[in-house]
């Protein structure tokens, strides 16, 4: 009797011992959890492009919407107009800031940028509207 408690209690502390020890996804080797997709106002948006280096502003509305203005420094790719294809001429390792008139086409271009792999990405929530709202700098 004793040598079955004796091998029960073994069989537990070896399965326990190696549950343990088991190998866990960390933040430095999981890809996914480096991925920053997220809605951001206009404030924080005007913020964050004019502080960051190297980061790439993507106005996803259509050209005639694009005369109208633009955020300064912003490209346009149309989201109607052959919009995955597109994206592929951006860096996917540099942040990407996209906006369009009211937020709704960017934030579907943001979850599309995001199943293509790039790495930050970030909506202005309420588009070009939000940020004209907000009387922050546009060049036509």
């Amino acid at each position: 009797m004793k040598n079955r408690y004796y091998l029960l209690f073994t069989v537990i502390s070896i399965f326990a011992f190696s549950c343990s020890n088991a190998q866990q996804p960390s933040e430095k080797t999981n890809i996914e959890s480096k991925k920053i997709v997220q809605n951001i106002d206009a404030t924080e948006f005007h913020k964050k492009i004019t502080s960051e280096k190297d980061i790439q502003i993507l106005d996803v509305r259509t050209p005639d919407e694009v005369a109208q203005g633009k955020i300064p420094n912003s490209i346009n790719i149309d989201f109607y107009n052959n919009f995955e294809n597109s994206i592929t001429s951006l860096d996917k390792n540099k942040p990407v800031y996209v906006y369009c008139a009211s937020g709704g086409r960017s934030a579907k271009a943001m979850s599309k940028l995001h199943e293509q792999g790039f790495t930050t990405v970030y909506n202005l929530k309420g588009g070009f509207g939000a940020w004209s709202q907000s009387n922050l700098p546009i060049t036509k």
